[in-house]
This record gives structure tokens, C-alpha cells and sequence, in this order.
């Protein structure tokens, strides 16, 4: 019988955002039209009330279009980096060109150009004006400008100040500003669309001065802007509602493929956390795959997998039988005997004479634990090393290393002992179009000089293998580097976006299921109470007494690091460094909330549709 969750998973659909970008472009579009109907009468019976109102309506249309512009930013189709995630905001429009309300990257503090026009054609909204006419002007932090780009997730501060100069600003990511009418002093008539380059016709104060990030809110004879902010926090409340979306419907697809949760990566300072599961710990961090995109130090050979951080231990399983096809490779000395490379039925000794070390497979099938790493292009780089004495007692060490491009695998759900794997396999038959592989013997003397030899076996498409199979290779949550979901010839239940961990979200996400829910385990029945294979979530409202839910699982998102009751310290060592209340104890029991001053984790319920 099959295992699946108590209830049923929201099931992958064109975005996993959906239903937070429609509230949102719903918002935008009663924004506009109550605008745009507030204007219509304003024309028709002008005075001070409605013309409060009609900027007041303008400031709030653009405030919830910069919003879903900044959800929604990984799906915009003119956006070519799949490591830009949500929360990033455009330039303000800098240029009186042919294109106005278009953004103008790029923009900084330090040129002076983080303010500027209100980019109403980026954000593919109707140009907005205050009661008195005037165009919205516009300012972003320095950390959320989207050009030049900026890694952006709940710990990223925003710069702007409002009221005061500060050093790092007022936590505030973006603002929008209504000039309102022109003052004595400042002149409009000959500026048919205004630049950065006339801010003081439009601005006064704090406002006009580009380049400090500071402004005002002062209302007096000299000063009539009317500014509306959009915080760091009123931000993350819809982004990490869109990060928790795409983790919850990746988990959906795992569970559709393999009845039950992965095992999770136990906690741990994130920053120096391997984030890769292991069996039994069904609470933890996600465990993940992340794909080498060449950051190595020597990128360009597949054999350096201790130059970067994605490379994972594995137990994997070898074995191989290629007797004429390929092309073979020595340097060095005292190169292995090319048969050492065709099949692992064969004895292999270092050196080659009878009396070397024995490092050969004889026997076939072995067993290795060794590193392996994914690669961009559908490449996996595995490599394991062996040690032996030979009979005079000198120490010699082989490297076998195998990379794969483009082979069909398969992937085998995991087991209350062992996370997801992946085999890859081949029997009495030729490589398909566009795969490769590559298999390496390096033996040598540890610590001798110039004592390496190495052997390289090379296959192409067409070339024929009478049997390979590496198996056994751990497959945690994807993160790949095409931006498809299930793709097709190389289906990835599971898989998430690369713009996750490029932005550090991966650090801010907490998961726990219930053991209900672990690979090979009973199955938990229905969460409707009390059950000991269940989790619990106590809900509330301020005010409210909390009421316990029985759920399979859910996923926790970090908000910004609270000063209080504790002040916590990121990156931290522990849970409480990141969560409040119950979701930082460990235990099967956890808090939803509103948030505070004290709290402020967001909670998602992963085995129903819960917002």
C-alpha cells in the first residue's frame, strides 16, 4: 500500500506565487480605477478634500504595484537571471527620453541617481499623478535596486531614512513621493517631463537631495511633499509568503513522486551547514543539490571537487565493463594498465609489477564513500580514494573519479535508512546523442614529489559499453540551473529554484513533518487531533487563545532578526537565533501567530492549502 499525506498536497502549478500575484495585481487594479475615478471628479469639482484624496490614491497605487512588481520578479520574461529572486525593485525612470515611466539603470547612492521619476511603465501600470498633477517621483535602497542586482532576503536591511539621516537608514526599502503643487520658487511650466536633473522644482528639503538617502516628511509653507514608504517588513510579508509557496510546492511534487517527506538537514549554524539529508531527522533544515555553475577554482576541470562548497559525501556503488570502446590517456610514470580503467573485474596493482599494492576491484561491484558534485549541463563528477601498502611497506594512494554528461538515471525514493538516490546505468548498449563520460585512475606516493601517474578512459555518443552502473549517489532537493520543473528528459521531483540559495532564502527556512510522514513509516491517518504522528500548530490572533491544529508538516520562514525579548544574532548557532516562541525548541510543537514586536515567523501548513 502506498503512503500519502493525511491531506491532500497543493499540487505544482504555473506558479507556485499564484494566488499572492493575483491579491496583489486585484489590489493594483482597485488602486487605479478608484484613482482614476477620484480624478475624473476632481476635474469636475475641484478643492482641497478630493484632491487629499486623489494623492493619497495615487501614492497607494504605486505602493502596491512596486509590490508586486518585487513578488513577481522572478517571472517577469525580460528578466535573463534565473539567480534574481523576489524582492528586488527597479530604478526610478532618470531620462526625459521617448520612453517615460521607463526605468533607467543603472542606480545608486553613490551616483547620485537613487531617486528619480516614478517608473509606472517598468511596472506596467497607468501613469498616476497627485490632486494637483504633478508626477510621482520615486526612491530605492541601495540593497533592493535591481541593477546593479543585490542578494535579497528577510536579514537584508533597507538603507533609506525618513525624518532622520541615520546611519543605515529607517529600514526602508523604497518611497514614493508626491510633489503636490509647484511652490514660489520652484518652476514646472518648461519641463514638459521632468529628470532627476530638476528634482528642486518638484522636491524640497531632504526629498530633493539625491545621493544621502535621506528624507522628510515636513509639511509647512516651504515643504508640500507627501511621501509613502514601503518598509523592509510590509515587503517581506508578501515575499516570504512567495518563498514559502515555491519550497511548499516543490515538497508537493516530492511527495507525489515518493508518498512521504525527505529527510531533512539537522540544524546548524546555516552558514556552514552542508544542507544535505540524513536519515531519521525529520526536522531540520531542506536538503538540497546544488549545482556547480563554475565557481571552482579551476572551473574548467570537472575533477576539482574540493574547490567549492557544493561538493557532498557519498556512499555510492561502482562497477563498469568497456572493453574496446574509448580512447585512453597516460601520463606520468607509471601510468595504470589501461585495463584497470575498461572493467573492475580486473585485479589493478600500484605499481603495475606483481609485487605492487593491491587497489584493484577484483570482484566487481565496490563500494566507495567519496565526494561527488552536479555540474551545469547535466554533468555529476563522483570520485573516490583508496589506499594500500605494497610489500615493502611503501603507501600508495588511487583516485578513481567518473563524470557522467547527460545519462539517463533513475531515482530511488528513500527508505527509513537512506535518503533519495540517484543510479545511473548502462548494459550491453551505446551512448546516446550528446553523452559523455569520463573515467580517471590517479595513483601516487602521498607526500613524494612528481610521484603521480594518471590514466583517463574518454567515451562519446555512439561508443559501446557492455555494462556501467553508478548507483547509490544521494539526490536531495534540486537546485538546478535550468528554471524548468520536471523537466522532461531529466525529471527532478522536488525541484527548486536556483534564486533560493542564490539569495540565501535556504538559510531563513525551517522544516518538520511528523513521523507519520517519514519514509518507510506507518501511516499517520488523518490529523483531525491528537496524534502522536502528527505536529501540532497552535494558532491564534492577538487577543485570542490558541488553538492547536494537527497537521503532517509545515515550513517555517525567518522574518527579520527580533531585538527582543532576546536580541538574536544571525548567523547564529541556534534556532533561536532565527525562530520565536515554540519554533525554536526542537520539539513537535509549533506557534502561528500575528506578528510583533516579539514575533515574527511566518508558518506555512505544508499538507493543506493554508495561507
Amino acid at each position: 500500500m502506498q503512503l500519502r499525506p493525511a491531506r491532500p498536497l497543493r499540487r505544482a502549478g504555473r506558479g507556485a506565487q499564484q494566488g499572492i500575484v493575483t491579491l496583489l495585481f486585484l489590489l493594483i487594479l482597485l488602486s487605479a480605477g478608484a484613482y482614476f475615478l477620484l480624478r475624473a471628479l476632481n476635474r469636475a469639482s475641484p478643492g482641497p478634500a478630493s484632491a487629499e484624496l486623489t494623492t493619497q490614491l495615487a501614492l497607494n497605487t504605486a505602493r502596491e504595484a512596486l509590490l508586486g512588481y518585487a513578488v513577481r520578479y522572478p517571472d517577469n520574461p525580460e528578466i535573463h537571471d534565473l539567480g534574481a529572486g523576489p524582492g528586488l525593485l527597479p530604478c526610478p525612470d532618470l531620462q526625459a527620453d521617448t520612453n517615460p515611466g521607463q526605468a533607467d539603470p543603472p542606480c545608486a547612492k553613490s551616483s547620485r541617481t537613487e531617486t528619480g521619476m516614478f517608473p509606472w511603465h517598468t511596472l506596467d501600470v497607468p501613469e498616476a499623478r497627485d490632486g494637483s498633477g504633478a508626477r510621482l517621483w520615486y526612491a530605492v535602497s541601495n540593497n533592493y535596486r535591481n541593477n546593479p542586482k543585490r542578494s535579497v532576503n528577510s536579514d537584508v536591511v533597507g538603507t533609506l531614512g525618513l525624518d532622520r539621516c541615520a546611519p543605515g537608514g529607517d529600514d526602508i526599502v523604497a518611497l514614493v513621493i508626491a510633489p503636490g503643487a509647484a511652490l514660489a520658487d520652484q518652476k514646472r511650466s518648461e519641463l514638459p517631463y521632468p529628470t532627476a536633473d530638476f528634482i528642486d522644482d518638484y522636491l524640497e528639503g531632504q526629498n530633493a537631495s539625491a545621493g544621502d538617502e535621506c528624507f522628510s516628511t515636513q509639511s509647512d509653507g516651504s515643504h508640500n511633499d507627501q511621501v509613502l514608504a514601503i518598509t523592509r517588513q510590509q515587503l517581506m510579508a508578501l515575499v516570504e509568503k512567495r518563498v514559502l509557496d515555491d519550497v511548499r510546492n516543490a515538497l508537493s511534487r516530492y511527495v507525489d513522486a515518493h508518498t512521504r517527506y525527505p529527510w531533512l538537514s539537522p540544524f546548524s549554524n546555516p552558514t556552514n551547514n552542508a544542507f544535505h539529508g540524513q536519515p531519521a531527522q525529520r526536522q531540520g533544515l531542506l536538503p538540497l543539490r546544488q549545482i556547480e555553475l563554475g565557481t571552482a577554482t579551476n572551473p574548467s576541470n570537472p575533477y576539482t571537487l574540493d574547490a567549492n562548497s557544493f561538493a557532498f559525501e557519498a556512499n555510492f556503488s561502482l562497477r563498469w565493463s568497456i572493453p574496446g570502446s574509448g580512447s585512453v590517456t597516460n601520463t606520468g610514470a607509471a601510468p595504470a594498465p589501461d585495463d584497470c580503467l575498461r572493467d573492475t573485474l580486473v585485479e589493478c596493482k600500484i605499481p603495475a609489477p606483481t609485487d605492487g599494492a593491491v587497489l584493484g576491484t577484483k570482484g566487481g561491484e565496490w563500494t566507495a564513500t567519496g565526494l561527488c558534485k552536479a555540474l551545469a549541463g547535466h554533468q555529476l563528477s563522483c570520485r573516490a580514494v583508496r589506499e594500500a601498502q605494497d610489500p615493502a611497506g611503501t603507501l600508495w594512494r588511487r583516485t578513481y573519479t567518473v563524470v557522467l554528461t547527460n545519462w539517463p538515471y533513475t531515482i530511488e525514493p528513500p527508505t527509513a535508512d537512506l535518503t533519495r538516490r540517484q543510479k545511473f546505468s548502462l548494459n550491453a548498449g551505446n551512448l546516446g546523442p550528446d553523452m559523455a563520460a569520463e573515467i580517471q585512475l590517479k595513483d601516487e606516493q602521498p607526500g613524494v614529489e612528481n610521484s603521480a601517474s594518471t590514466s583517463v578512459l574518454k567515451l562519446v555518443t555512439g561508443m559501446t559499453v557492455d555494462s556501467f552502473e553508478l548507483s547509490g549517489v544521494p539526490f536531495d532537493l534540486e537546485i538546478d540551473d535550468d528554471a524548468k520543473i520536471d523537466e522532461v528528459s531529466h525529471p527532478s521531483p522536488g525541484e527548486l529554484p536556483q534564486w533560493l540559495v542564490a539569495n540565501d532564502w535556504h538559510r531563513l527556512l525551517y522544516v518538520a513533518f511528523g513521523s507519520g510522514f517519514a519514509p518507510a513509516s506507518e501511516p499517520a491517518g488523518e490529523c483531525t487531533d491528537a496524534n502522536p504522528a502528527c505536529l501540532t500548530v497552535n494558532r491564534s490572533r492577538a487577543g485570542t487563545e490558541p488553538e492547536p491544529r494537527y497537521v503532517g508538516a509545515v515550513i517555517l520562514s525567518a522574518g527579520t532578526a527580533l531585538r527582543q525579548p532576546v536580541p538574536q544574532v544571525r548567523p547564529g548557532t541556534t534556532q533561536g537565533d532565527y525562530f520565536e516562541a515554540d519554533n525554536a525548541n526542537g520539539d513537535d510543537v509549533f506557534e502561528q501567530t500575528d506578528a510583533s514586536t516579539e514575533f515574527n515567523d511566518r508558518v506555512r501548513i505544508l499538507d493543506v492549502d493554508d495561507e
